[in-house]
Parts: structure tokens; C-alpha cells; sequence
């Protein structure tokens, strides 16, 4: 480690014992109010989305005396009546926390976060099967102040949901974590095993698609940031040709088709908008929208490179394409990969010509069969219940 690295990790540090010290005088103050739940996602960046909606919207539908309050850092997100938005700041949030029965995240909390007897933290972790390793699975690639912030949140941690056998192994080996694990599957991931073709209708007619029309999703991955020492975000252009992958989809299926663009939250957060480039007709960008599940739910194929939404897309056996024309360098950045990327269900390229080639010569049999064979010893439990068992062991814990 060198000494730039060790002052930073130091300023960390000290920064998290301040933070610690703001959740001890509010929890002094206050009491825990023993029906309020804390909600936050991507660290305050997203919206009212991933695994934490899909429980809150079940929690207010079968108990409405339930307060349920979201840490956000831009208050001007929209949020349904029955959510108390709260501003993610550090005597906010040590306020919200100190006074919650139970904490529901999918990311990990900030640094000097501190829990008080009797609160409950359930980790809803938003990647569930995925590409990128995590944790200390990265080896040598996983800075010290990542460790230190994971190490930290982990031990908060009184339940982690999981999904799969896979799952639960991973957590276990790479996250730093050694307490109780339940697997109950996606709560995020219930929306796509539901007739949904009202959210169909709704979603196109916000974003002026043409009733009749196919959607591809294509939703690439975060890079910047994260894995330097100071965390900054960068907005890649991207030089894939839509107009050509679009042609290629409607050649293939006879029908018109429009591309719906998805940023990660973590690079929308400072976008306003991404600047297409270029001639580009039949593409929206809907990387403002709250919630990545509900396009997802209303789409009809997905396109990304790296994303664990490939894997909750196939949940429902909806057809997915890999694009990744960097796999050696983001590979080496890494350290390595969960998967051998050309050896997975979904069709792989490197190259925009491999990616139409991919489309044009598309089996649903086999990529049906390819996904039962590869799933299979993962032991997943994806039924569209996930919220449902979510929601039986909040009930358990509030009346306890």
C-alpha cells in the first residue's frame, strides 16, 4: 500500500467514527419505532427500484400502518404517496436508521454506519447470479478500503437473501459474511413472472413505442469508478451501431423493433440525459426511469455485456445477447470472470458483425435446453414469490 492509499484510508477512517457518532446521540434521542422500515438502493442513487421496491410495494399492500421511509439523494425522484422519502445525508440517514425496526438495502451501507439491540438489517444484495466477482473472490483487484467497507457492512447484517445454491456459496466465500442466509429468491425478479401486458402498454406509450412494436433492452454494466481509490463516474460512449442491430432483430422476426437504453444507476445519476450520437431513429433512452425491472418486464429480449440482469432476464427464459468488445482488458481488471463467456447460454460476441450473426442465427429450442442445463445444479428459487416470503419473515419480526 502506498502512502497516498494509507492517508486516504485513514481520512475513511476517521470519517466513519464521526458517522458512528451521529447514529449513538440519535439513537440516545429516540426510540426504535417498532413498525418503521428503512429502505435505500445503489447507495442512495436509485430510485424507487430493485428488490427493496418489490417488497415495499407488497409490505403497503397487506399492511399499510407500516411506515416505510427511502434514503434518496436527489428528493425530486418520484416516489408512490405511501413512501416517505428522506434525504441520504449523514444525520438524515443516522436519524432514519437509528429509529427503524428494520433496515432493507441492496447495496452496502456507508461506512461508520452503526446498528443499535434490537434493530433487524435484511441485505437484498442486487446481484444475485452474476459475472463480475465480488468481494474477496477478486483476489489482489479488491482495494483495502473496499474490504474495509464490505467487512463492516457485513457484520450489521442479520439475514442476507439469497436465490440459489450458487448464491449462497458465493455470499459465503467472497462478501465477508458469516451470518444467517434465507433463500427466497428475487423479489425484484416476481414482475416477470406475471401477466404484464398492461405495463407493456404503459411503458411504450411513455416512451412513444408503437404498440404493435418489440423492445431490446440494452443495458450495459458499470465500470468507472468503482475500483479506484476515489470513486468518480465516467459515461462511455457507446460505439455499437443500433440502427444495424435493430435491422438485424427485424429481419430475423418480421417485426418492427425499437432499442430502449439503460444505463447503471451509479452513471445515470449524472446524466441527465446520454448524448446519442450519430443518425439514430427507433431508440429511447430510458435510463432516468425508476425501475429497470418494469422495462425489463415490458421488453422482449435484452442486450448487455457484463450486467447480472442477463441472468433475471433468462429467469423467465426471455432471449438474451451478450456484447462485449473489451472482454480481455475488463477480464484483467477484474482479475477473472464467474463464467466462461463463450461457453454460457446466451449468444456471445466481441464484434459487431458477431452480434448480428448472433441474432440472425437465434434457436429458441436450444437456448431453452442451454438454460435448463446450465441452471439446473444452481438450485434456483425463482417462482415470481420471492416479495411474498420476504414479507412473512418481516411480519414475524415486527410482531416479535
Amino acid at each position: 500500500m502506498n502512502g497516498k492509499d494509507a492517508l486516504y484510508i485513514a481520512y475513511r477512517c476517521c470519517k466513519a467514527e464521526l458517522s458512528r457518532m451521529a447514529f449513538c446521540i440519535e439513537a440516545l434521542l429516540h426510540p426504535i419505532q417498532p413498525k418503521k422500515i428503512v429502505f435505500c438502493s445503489t447507495e442512495g442513487m436509485g430510485g424507487y427500484g430493485d428488490n427493496p421496491k418489490a417488497i415495499a410495494e407488497r409490505l403497503h399492500a397487506d399492511h399499510p400502518e407500516y411506515e416505510l421511509v427511502w434514503l434518496v439523494n436527489d428528493m425530486t425522484k418520484p416516489f408512490p404517496p405511501y413512501i416517505r422519502k428522506a434525504a441520504n445525508t449523514l444525520w438524515s440517514r443516522a436519524y432514519e436508521y437509528a429509529t427503524a425496526k428494520i433496515w432493507i438495502d441492496c447495496h452496502r451501507k456507508p461506512f461508520g454506519t452503526r446498528k443499535r439491540r434490537g434493530q433487524y438489517y435484511l441485505q437484498t444484495f442486487h446481484c444475485n447470479v452474476c459475472f463480475k466477482p465480488l468481494g474477496a473472490d477478486r483476489g489482489g483487484k479488491m482495494p483495502r478500503i473496499a474490504e474495509l467497507v464490505s467487512e463492516a457492512d457485513s457484520a450489521l447484517i442479520d439475514c442476507w437473501l439469497t436465490s440459489s445454491k450458487w448464491n449462497e456459496d458465493m455470499v459465503r466465500r467472497a462478501m465477508y459474511y458469516k451470518g444467517a442466509v434465507e433463500r427466497v429468491g428475487s423479489p425484484r425478479c416476481d414482475i416477470l413472472f406475471r401477466d404484464n401486458n398492461a405495463l407493456r402498454a404503459r411503458i411504450r406509450t411513455s416512451f412513444g413505442i408503437p404498440e404493435d412494436a418489440k423492445i431490446l433492452l440494452f443495458a450495459p454494466t458499470f465500470r468507472a469508478g468503482s475500483q479506484t481509490r476515489r470513486r468518480t463516474v465516467e459515461a462511455e460512449r457507446v460505439t455499437l451501431d443500433f440502427e444495424r442491430v435493430l435491422a438485424a432483430l427485424t429481419e430475423r422476426t418480421g417485426t418492427q423493433w425499437y432499442l430502449m437504453l439503460r444505463l447503471h444507476p451509479q452513471v445515470a445519476a449524472h446524466l441527465e440525459r446520454y448524448p446519442l450520437t450519430g443518425h439514430v431513429t427507433r431508440v429511447v433512452d430510458a435510463s432516468q426511469y425508476g425501475d429497470a425491472y418494469e422495462l425489463l418486464a415490458a421488453s422482449d429480449a435484452l442486450l448487455t455485456d457484463y450486467s447480472s440482469l442477463a441472468f433475471d432476464a433468462s429467469f423467465a427464459k426471455m432471449p438474451v445477447f451478450l456484447y462485449a468488445d473489451d472482454l480481455e482488458a475488463y477480464q484483467s481488471d477484474r482479475n477473472r470472470l464467474y463464467f466462461d463467456m463463450h461457453h454460457l447460454p446466451f449468444p456471445f460476441a466481441e464484434t459487431e458483425d458477431e452480434l448480428v450473426g448472433c441474432i440472425q442465427a437465434f434457436d429458441w429450442k436450444r437456448y431453452e435446453e442451454q438454460l435448463n442445463t446450465f441452471f439446473e445444479p444452481m438450485e434456483l428459487s425463482e417462482d415470481g414469490r420471492a416479495a411474498e416470503r420476504v414479507e412473512r419473515m418481516i411480519e414475524r419480526l415486527i410482531e416479535s
